[in-house]
């Protein structure tokens, strides 16, 4: 069963590029975001 909530800035579940750029170095955004899925190993 789903546990999802909504994303909302008041609920503090939601960020920006922004801030993730200004918390994390750019590379280690593009490695993370450019990882292969779990599904894309298993093939």
């Amino acid at each position: 069963m789903s546990t999802a909530r909504r994303c909302s800035k008041s609920l503090g579940n939601f960020t920006t590029i922004r801030t993730l750029l200004e918390t994390y170095e750019p590379l280690a955004l593009r490695l993370f975001f450019c990882r292969p899925t779990i599904a894309a190993r298993l093939i």
